[in-house]
């Protein structure tokens, strides 16, 4: 699914028609997108190498990718190296193909990567408010209707 430009206008955004067009018009991107067949992969050498290292207004400001969709969306042996040319300045990722890193990824040493476990819900607010839904959907369960958060396995 993608933003329709009659949704996307009103708030500022411009919509562009691929991928590719994306990587060559922005030194920043920040990946968030389901991992599907069309998005394995979607990142590798050739869009790094299109990204500009340089902003709208001419400041240089190197290429920075951020990954906190799915791994496997990014091919993280073409981010290594895009990291050691420097066709890339940075990337910061919480997913990664394989979890957790092992101690030989090529990514453990690059410079400008940053690195971090997947764990972005784990503050104390979202567990509790996790533990408030688990509550309510037994009770529910318990009192023979269908949670509305939904539970796995209810008809």
């Amino acid at each position: 699914p993608h933003a329709a430009s009659e949704t996307a206008s009103p708030l500022g955004v411009t919509l562009l028609p691929s991928a590719e067009e994306l990587f060559c018009t922005c030194s920043h991107v920040s990946l968030h997108c389901a991992l599907t067949p069309q998005t394995r992969l979607l990142v590798g050498g050739e869009m790094l190498e299109r990204m500009p290292a340089v902003g709208p207004d001419g400041a240089a400001c190197g290429s920075h990718l951020i990954n906190v969709a799915r791994g496997g969306i990014a091919d993280e042996a073409a981010v290594a190296a895009a990291l050691h040319s420097g066709t890339l300045t940075s990337y910061a990722s919480d997913v990664f193909d394989q979890e957790p890193l092992p101690a030989d990824h090529p990514l453990l040493g690059c410079p400008g990567f940053i690195g971090t476990p997947h764990i972005g819900g784990a503050t104390r607010e979202a567990q509790d408010r996790v533990g408030l839904q688990i509550a309510a959907a037994v009770l529910a369960v318990l009192d023979g209707r269908v949670p509305e958060d939904g539970v796995v396995g209810v008809a």
